[in-house]
């Protein structure tokens, strides 16, 4: 039997920095810790989201995985999704993933990294 070895995420200063300017949230050792299971990608769209960049969309931020639901745990998402999360009811965000639209907005959002990240 062969075992994979999963290669340890290195984070750049850039996330150390964000890491360190988000303590408030979380301890630093649980954001590295989400940013390693991620692989500093956002937990809803799969993208390599942005660290050095505060305006953009793309920007990391934390959010719950379940509005004021403290139980259920936090996620690294981008900015722009985390704000359309936080302006829906919860219900209706977790039935809006469930279609063919939700399925459209991510392929636009990876497509945005896309064309950002040449930028």
């Amino acid at each position: 039997m062969v075992m994979s070895v999963k290669t340890k995420f290195k984070l750049t200063k850039q996330m150390r920095d964000w890491v360190k300017s988000k303590r408030r949230v979380l301890s630093e050792e649980a954001l590295v810790n989400l940013l390693e299971e991620t692989q500093g990608r956002c937990a809803l769209s799969q993208v390599k989201m942005r660290f050095d960049a505060k305006e953009h969309l793309l920007y990391a931020s934390v959010g719950y995985i379940s509005p004021a639901n403290k139980e259920k745990g936090y996620q690294i998402i981008c900015r722009g999704l985390n704000d359309i999360k936080g302006h829906l009811p919860f219900d209706c965000f977790e039935a809006l993933q469930g279609t063919e639209a939700w399925k459209s907005l991510m392929r636009a959002w990876r497509y945005q990294w896309e064309i950002s990240k040449n930028k």
